[in-house]
């Protein structure tokens, strides 16, 4: 038996898989297999698998996997909250032996009722969103280029003069800003190639092709100057309109694709060469609409459509959302409020909010690496500044239940919890405690990162904080390592305070639920 664990981005199944080895091993059932993967790759694997086991935070994807349980003919379970909580690998193997799925029953109010009627089908819809999950994953895609591109650019702009001189001796300072203008200075079109393929490999056609497409249409749109492309609008200016014409190029791909096959699937011919056959008539069509439409934008006002968005959309958006801290505690309050339902509130807020934060973030490190301060307050950056330990700032609370728990159930969560939020893997807490559908940790959940966020803002704004640089790392990166990379060590000291101040707010609701489970635990022994 192949079983395949899946959850949002394969760390936390990950901890899950390596328990549930062990149980194996533990039963000598050498007959079973267990993976993880994360929710954009488990198509990879579903031919291989016989059960797919979904986290608790992933269950917003049920109608869409309920579709595929015949066709990979797959059986598709979701694990106990509780159960993946607490890494209870007995528990969750026996319910996958037994061919059960069991549910936590929680005591629900009326505010948790209200959330569940009001979000949970709004959430359901972006989550669905083809364009919107192709956004997405197209930025995760692109991580190795932010991270190569920030690295070769912190590297040849370290502000130390000797150091400085020295690469520019020995040629490195250009070799370093060439790294550089082929990563960071070019990421829009790494962006429209991975949005395109996307949206048409969730369309269940091949992306490859209309990655390239894509590519193709936005260099046309950008247009050539004196026989040279145009840089200025390759990088962070130009994401905005990469986004556009690669959903554009996308929708239009696979609506031409599906009414104008050259030539019908036939096992004579090799997959590869049926599937570049097919990719012409689209091909064709596509590029003509866009020559159409680069000639219609020259003759406008702007001269060019990067100009028209960046100057009509993109501009006055960023101006307004970048340093409008409301906006975001309001898409962080929206973040924290899925999370409570048990859904993954960064995954479905992310498609939104990184198309306004990614770009200042962008901005903002190229101004630091030209030795320029950055002016962005709120970026991609910004959220990791207060927030540590994941949703609702829990390296905090994992803290005090590993020290100062006196239910056992509570020091075992803090022990198991202290290392895996140390690294922003929250989910021993989130459905061990549970917070999920937990009544009693609903206004710390909602309220803390929200108000830890307009602390940062106002400090920020003081300059008693430098704004982060913008440097784009790893959802890992712990704190304290984090603030420095992003350029100052007050930065890492701001979020010492916010796991202080966090810990100081978690730690009353925290008490009121230790002291229920004490009771619970002695009522049990004495029974």
């Amino acid at each position: 038996m192949n079983i395949l664990i899946c959850c949002a981005n394969g760390m936390s199944s990950s901890l899950v898989v390596q328990k549930m080895r062990e149980e194996v091993q533990r039963r000598g059932r050498t007959d079973i297999k267990i993976g993880a993967c994360a929710k954009t790759q488990y198509l990879k694997y579903l031919d291989e698998a016989d059960v797919l086991l979904i986290a608790p935070q992933l269950t917003f994807m049920r109608e869409e996997l309920a579709k595929l349980e015949n066709m990979y003919h797959v059986r598709i379970g979701y694990i106990d909250p509780e159960a993946y909580g607490r890494l209870d690998a007995k528990k969750i193997l026996d319910d996958v032996l037994e061919e059960g799925e069991t549910k936590t029953q929680t005591e629900e109010g009326r505010i948790v009722q209200w959330l569940k009627q009001r979000i949970i089908p709004i959430a359901n819809k972006v989550a669905g969103n083809r364009a919107l999950t192709s956004v997405t994953m197209g930025f995760t895609s692109i991580l190795p280029v932010t991270i190569t591109g920030a690295c070769l650019m912190l590297l040849g702009n370290i502000p130390y003069t000797p150091y400085t001189e020295w690469l520019t001796s020995v040629g490195l300072a250009s070799l370093l800003e060439l790294g550089v203008d082929m990563t960071t200075n070019i990421l829009s079109i790494y962006l429209c190639f991975y949005v395109a393929y996307h949206y048409v490999k969730l369309n269940d056609e091949h992306g490859h092709p209309c990655g390239i497409l894509a590519v193709i249409c936005f260099l046309m749109i950008t247009g050539v100057d004196d026989e040279q492309i145009k840089m200025a609008f390759l990088g962070s200016n130009g994401i905005f309109t990469a986004l556009l014409v690669s959903l554009l190029v996308g929708y239009l791909y696979v609506r031409i694709l599906r009414r104008n096959r050259l030539i019908r699937p036939s096992s004579t011919i090799p997959k590869q060469v049926l599937r570049s056959l097919n990719a012409i008539i689209p091909f064709f069509y596509i590029i003509l609409i866009f020559m159409v439409f680069t000639a219609l934008t020259r003759i406008g006002p702007y001269g060019n459509l990067h100009l028209m968005i960046y100057e009509s959309i993109q501009k006055s958006l960023t101006a307004y959302l970048s340093n409008n801290i409301f906006s975001y505690m309001l898409f962080n309050w929206i973040a924290n409020a899925l999370w409570f339902l048990g859904l993954h509130g960064g995954n479905i807020t992310g498609s939104v909010t990184a198309l306004i934060y990614t770009p200042m973030g962008l901005e903002n490190f190229a101004l630091y690496s030209a030795g320029k301060e950055p002016i962005h307050i709120i970026s991609n950056a910004f959220s990791k500044c207060f927030i540590s330990g994941g949703v609702g700032s829990m390296f905090s609370l994992s803290i005090i239940m590993a020290f100062k728990a006196k239910s056992q159930k509570f020091k075992a969560l803090g022990r198991i919890s202290l290392p895996t939020t140390f690294f922003y893997i929250n989910e021993p807490l989130l459905f061990g405690i549970p917070i999920v559908l937990n009544p009693l940790f609903l206004i710390p959940l909602l309220f803390i990162t929200p108000i830890l966020s307009l602390l940062t803002y106002f400090v920020m704004h003081a300059g008693i904080v430098p704004i982060p640089n913008g440097m784009m790392l790893p959802w890992t990166t712990p704190p304290v390592i984090y603030g420095l990379l992003q350029g100052s060590w007050k930065i890492a000291l701001w979020e010492i305070v916010s796991i202080i101040l966090s810990g100081m707010m978690w730690y009353p609701f925290f008490k009121i639920a230790d002291q229920r489970e004490v009771e619970a635990e002695n009522k049990n022994r004495h029974n």
